[in-house]
């Protein structure tokens, strides 16, 4: 018996291959001992290899494999990864420098520690790289769920690396920044400033703070030369010239980073950084020759104006033959629109600029220029009563509440901002008339309906009129006084003024009423006059004129 279990023991796939062929005869004491052995050995095995369940569930750490190396010990710990390639360490020295060891940050290159002196020295400001912001960005931890088996598992089949690579970019925000300083040291201008063809090749590819430099230095020769040779040499006109062509690149491509600034990606709008100092500069040298007429800094102003209408103009607005709601909707989202624009202007993009630039107000005042041209454009569409209520309300109410420049979201830097919009001179009067107007074809619609009413179920009837208390009486005043207390209501909700106008188109409508009224009576009742049922419609209606007035 001890001889089988040693045997068993020493090759336990023999035995298996022994246990299994036996034929299926009731056990005895020999097979179940052989049997106990051979569970026992297989046991033992898969405790030992690095593949199995237990040896994954556990988690190797420096600590862990520095003890496994250390002399005189037995058994140095086995790496748990499957089928490590030769010489790959098993911990990152990333984890001592407290990143977590993850495949996405294996794939990128060891980033610079913020706390590293040349890193502090860079964003201080020292020699000329003074004009570049500290962007503060916070990364929220990342908190597994996973096992350490499904972990291990996963770097085996190459599909950790992409999740966390995505998950980084869903959780990664960029908190509110600081503003940079207004002040700056300008770099040294190179002594042979590049060919025209090398600095416009700069400025395509936004390299911006060397093709500005490359061009002061070569603005800075132009001077010299003017001062030595006069204003009567060929080769001074011809430099001239490149400066103004060079000049008009670099106003051009600023202009566009501008104008898309706050569509770009948060990475690209470092270049902006470099917009500023470049305006700042030039603004400095505005009377020096060789440089572009006007104001670099009227020129960004304007850029961020083209930004604003080209952000509006993409707002969806539908044609109101396919949809009734069509200003409703486009109005809705133009609100969202703007407060969605506003609200990164204040988070983002702002800290790239000076406080002199002063950019959330350039933004609002551009906003409040830009909607008001926009709302030219759309109001040459509306024609309906219920769509100039709808735009007329928009405009003296809702841009002013909370939903869009009295949002919560952008406060507080609303609180000395104006939230009136520019809008075209007599426009909001123009409108106001239009929409009485309007009121006014609705009163007389109303009116003739009334009369085609009376016409149809009354008088082509002969039917005697209703009484109410033996009190001969028309209903159709209501009608009528109902639908003027509409239109003063909502008016009312605009403002006192429009309900006012309103109330007096009613009313100048209403002044002719009676007069057709009784005229389409006559045409069709005439026969009827020396009839009783003509002197009950007689008492009727003055009874409803009556109370009407």
């Amino acid at each position: 018996m001890s001889q089988m279990m040693d045997k068993s023991t020493e090759n336990p796939d023999e035995d298996r291959v022994s246990v299994s062929s036996n034929d299926r005869t009731p056990a005895n004491v020999t097979k179940m001992g052989r049997m106990e052995s051979f569970r026992n050995s297989v046991r033992r095995a898969v405790e030992k290899s690095p593949l199995s369940p237990v040896a994954k569930g556990l988690k190797v750490t420096a600590e862990a494999k520095s003890d496994g190396n250390q002399k005189g010990s037995p058994h140095p710990q086995t790496p748990s990864s499957p089928s490590p390639s030769a010489g790959t360490p098993v911990t990152s020295p990333l984890k001592n420098m407290g990143y977590e060891d993850t495949p996405a940050r294996k794939s990128s290159s060891l980033p610079r520690s913020m706390t590293d002196p040349n890193m502090l020295k860079f964003f201080r400001g020292d020699k000329n790289y003074s004009s570049l912001p500290f962007f503060h960005k916070k990364k929220k931890e990342k908190r597994r769920k996973d096992s350490n088996q499904e972990e291990l598992a996963a770097v085996s089949e190459g599909i950790l690396e992409e999740n966390n690579v995505k998950t980084e970019e869903e959780e990664e925000e960029e908190v509110d920044g600081e503003e940079i300083e207004e002040t700056y040291a300008l770099a040294e201008l190179p002594h042979t400033p590049l060919s025209v063809m090398q600095i416009n090749k700069l400025i395509e590819n936004e390299v911006l703070e060397e093709a500005h430099l490359n061009l002061l230095a070569l603005r800075q020769e132009f001077q010299q030369e003017q001062e030595q040779c006069g204003e009567d040499s060929m080769e001074l006109a011809k430099k001239e010239k490149d400066l103004s062509l060079l000049y008009g690149e670099l106003r051009n491509k600023i202009n566009s980073l501008v104008r898309d600034s706050n569509s770009l990606p948060n990475r690209n709008k470092e270049l902006l950084v470099y917009v500023s100092r470049i305006i700042q500069e030039e603004e400095k040298r505005a009377k020096d020759p060789g440089g572009l007429p006007g104001s670099w800094m009227e020129a960004w102003r304007e850029a961020v104006l083209e930004g604003v209408q080209a952000k509006l103009k993409s707002v969806h607005l539908e044609q109101k033959e396919k949809n009734a709601s069509w200003l409703a909707v486009h109005l809705g989202l133009l609100g969202k629109a703007i407060v969605e624009d506003l609200e990164s202007v204040r988070r983002h993009l702002r800290w790239s600029y000076p406080p002199s630039f002063r950019v959330f107000s350039t933004y609002v005042d551009s906003y409040h220029k830009a909607v008001g041209q926009h709302l030219k454009t759309v109001e040459q569409q509306v024609m309906e009563l219920k769509d100039l209520y709808a735009l007329l309300d928009w405009i003296i109410n809702r841009y002013k509440s909370e939903r869009i420049m009295g949002s919560v979201s952008l406060q507080p830097d609303m609180k000395d901002e104006s939230t009136d919009l520019q809008l075209e001179e007599n426009f909001l009067k123009r409108l106001k008339n239009k929409y009485c107007c309007r009121v006014k074809a609705d009163v007389r619609s109303t009116l003739d309906r009334i009369i085609t009413f009376e016409n149809e179920d009354v008088w082509r009837e002969r039917r005697s009129p209703d009484k109410d208390d033996d009190f001969l009486d028309s209903p159709f005043h209501m009608d009528i006084w109902t639908k003027v207390k509409s239109f003063a209501t909502n008016s009312r909700k605009i403002d006192a003024e429009l309900e006012q106008k309103a109330v007096c188109s009613c009313l100048e409508e209403l002044k002719d009423f009676p007069g057709r009224f009784e005229a389409e009576f006559r045409r069709h009742c005439s026969a009827l006059k020396p009839q009783p049922l003509w002197t009950e419609y007689q008492i009727t209606y003055i009874n409803s004129f009556t109370s009407l007035l």
